[in-house]
């Protein structure tokens, strides 16, 4: 995650308080980026949505026939995407890329690398 941006940032603002008093104002400039405290917690919100969002585009892996079935696994900032094959991996992406244009949140999508194994090779 880089940065949290909106459009409307423009209009956002908060007090500082101190021992109970308002002690200033301070407008919203920018969003959140990567070392600011708050990101881990931003991000981890953020991603908790993101798995109900991709079970429900009906695309998984079958790990066998008592293993069950995958499409995503996550660990901190990593997402490891599932797919039967290409075109069921690229559903899956388009649909991270799209969740990640609706919050505004950079996923660094252009890093990604995709692994395609027929038949175990």
């Amino acid at each position: 995650m880089k940065k949290l941006v909106s459009d409307s940032m423009k209009s956002w603002n908060t007090d500082v308080m101190a021992g109970g008093k308002v002690i200033g104002n301070v407008k919203v400039k920018r969003g959140i980026f990567q070392g600011d405290s708050l990101s881990p917690l931003l991000f981890v919100l953020a991603l908790i949505s993101l798995t109900p969002i991709l079970r429900k585009v009906k695309v998984f892996y079958d790990l066998g026939k008592h293993s069950g079935k995958i499409n995503h696994l996550l660990f901190m900032d990593d997402l490891k995407l599932f797919g039967k094959n290409e075109s069921q991996l690229d559903c899956s992406i388009n649909t991270v890329r799209a969740f990640t244009e609706d919050i505004r949140m950079e996923f660094g999508l252009e890093k990604c690398a995709v692994l395609v194994m027929k038949r175990g090779k």
